[in-house]
This record gives structure tokens, C-alpha cells and sequence, in this order.
């Protein structure tokens, strides 16, 4: 069943995924490359928005789990290649992923969501003025940028292996932009993303809404981890932790402490940590 679902990395707390703007132009261009893999192997994901940040990455994706989760991994794949070839060495942690779906009636806000990240981490620029997020294809006249790039068609084969790092053929008439980096416009479904809000200006409105980021965060509910595993996994915390059997012989500060480590390890939602835990919405808080 194909449905819509967003995938994110954990942030890396020891090191980078992407150091330098060469290697953001690897990232993105490496998108485009699980893009064609994922329709050479039959298993083609629609992408709807994109944001590579230093330390982690989010895509919003069109298909069915298996698929989407197919794309993710091919994309872990070739960025821990792509380090390992690059920097000499691998990057200090593990690249791990959490996948949630979205419900057709909330892409509009998980979309914003996504692109309002360099906004959320506090950087000097609106949403439009990352480079490394599909934002600034979102109600955008690509024909200034468009006008100085080539065709992949224009180069050579080999040419295109070494600007894209990867054997992988790109159709040939998709546009490659003065830096070498694979214009975006090529494999992200702009018309979808834009489809959810009926006009800029509703749009633009839900850029500018911090709420989004909040209720976002607290919708999530992760589409993998049934509850009762949840549950099994939150008995054997309490355990750990606290040398309690049974959940609802903990405090609300253990189960807090118990729904974090939840959150982390298995990307629960709010939601559900509140069904498992019997945790009140004030308590959720403290997890946004």
C-alpha cells in the first residue's frame, strides 16, 4: 500500500554528514541517484521534500514502506561510501533512521515541518534561502537558475560518474546546475508538494507558524513499533531503571524518563508513549 512517510537520521553528536558545501552537493546529488536506483529496481518512491542538514537528514516520501525504506537505506549506503572514500575514515557514529507516515490531511504541515529545520536550528536564513532543501522550489520561477545549466546530455560519461559519484545513469535530460550539483526540480514532485495549499499565501502563513514545528513533533506516531512492543520494551526499562515491575507502579518521572528512552531507541511518538506510559499531555511536553 503506498502511503506518505517521513523519514529522518538521528542527529550525530559526534560527528558531520556534511562538512563542507562540496560534500552538501554530494548529499543532494545523491538523492537524485537513489531516485534512479529506486526506479531501475522497480521500487520507485515519489519525493516530495527534501532537508540535509550537517548532522542529519529528513525526506518525505510517496510509496509503499518497503520501498520507501529501500530508498532510506540506499541513501545511508552511499553517504557512509561516499565518507569513507572522501574523508579517509568513517564518521564516529552509525547512521540511524526513524520513518513515520503521514496522513494525507497533515503533508501540508509535515512538509513545512521539514523545510522550516534550518529555522528550527536557528540559522541565519528563511526557509527559501537554504540551499539544501527543496524550499526553494516551492512556488519558485526556476528559469533565471535554469538559464546558465546544462543538460546531463552535455557531458560525457564519464564526466557525469565523477560529478555525481556513482555509475548510476541519469535521464538525459535533466538539468545539471554550474556547480555540478543535479537540479532538484529534475526528480522532487514540486506539483504535489504545492497541491497542499490551495494558494501561497497558505502557504507562507504555515512558514511562518512555529506551532507547526510543535504539533509536528507531537503527532508524530512511528508507523513500525506496534504498542504492545512498545509496551513489552517500556516493563523491561522500568525494570532496569527502577526496579519496578509493572509500569503503573512508576512515578511520573520515571515514566518520563522511560517514554525518552522510547523515543529514542524505537522513534515513538507522542501519542503513543502517552497511550503506553499514561502520560498527560504536560507531561509530553517536556519531549518536544
Amino acid at each position: 500500500m503506498r502511503q506518505y512517510y517521513h523519514f529522518s537520521s538521528d542527529g550525530l553528536k559526534k560527528d558531520v554528514l556534511y562538512a563542507s558545501v562540496e560534500e552538501f552537493i554530494a548529499g543532494v546529488n545523491r538523492i537524485a541517484v537513489c531516485y534512479e536506483m529506486s526506479r531501475a529496481s522497480a521500487r520507485q518512491v515519489i519525493i516530495i521534500a527534501y532537508c540535509l542538514m550537517d548532522n542529519h537528514f529528513h525526506f518525505i516520501l510517496q510509496g509503499t514502506k518497503e520501498d520507501c525504506e529501500h530508498y532510506v537505506a540506499n541513501y545511508k549506503r552511499l553517504t557512509s561510501i561516499w565518507i569513507v572514500k572522501h574523508r579517509g575514515r568513517p564518521i564516529a557514529e552509525e547512521i540511524k533512521t526513524d520513518g513515520w507516515i503521514i496522513r494525507p490531511d497533515q503533508l501540508g504541515n509535515k512538509i513545512v515541518y521539514l523545510l522550516r529545520n534550518p529555522v528550527a536550528a536557528k540559522m541565519r536564513c528563511v526557509p527559501h534561502g537554504y540551499r539544501w532543501s527543496s524550499a526553494n522550489l516551492m512556488f519558485s520561477d526556476s528559469s533565471t537558475i535554469l538559464a546558465s545549466a546544462k543538460r546531463v546530455s552535455d557531458f560525457s560519461l564519464r564526466e557525469m560518474r565523477r560529478k555525481i559519484n556513482s555509475h548510476i545513469p541519469l535521464p538525459p535530460e535533466w538539468f545539471v546546475l554550474a556547480d555540478g550539483q543535479i537540479w532538484p526540480g529534475n526528480y522532487v514532485d514540486v506539483e504535489l508538494a504545492e497541491a497542499q495549499y490551495q494558494t501561497i499565501a497558505n502557504f507562507m502563513y504555515l512558514l511562518n507558524d512555529r506551532k507547526v514545528d510543535q504539533e509536528s513533533e507531537a503527532e508524530y506516531v512511528s508507523y513500525s513499533v506496534p504498542d504492545a512492543d512498545v509496551r513489552f520494551r517500556a516493563v523491561e526499562l522500568c525494570m532496569e531503571y527502577f526496579r519496578k515491575e509493572r509500569i503503573s507502579i512508576c512515578s511520573g518521572p520515571e515514566r518520563l524518563t522511560v517514554a525518552k528512552v522510547l523515543r529514542k531507541e524505537m522513534g515513538c511518538g507522542a501519542k503513543q508513549l502517552g497511550r503506553v506510559l499514561r502520560l498527560s499531555s504536560t507531561d509530553l511536553q517536556q519531549l518536544v
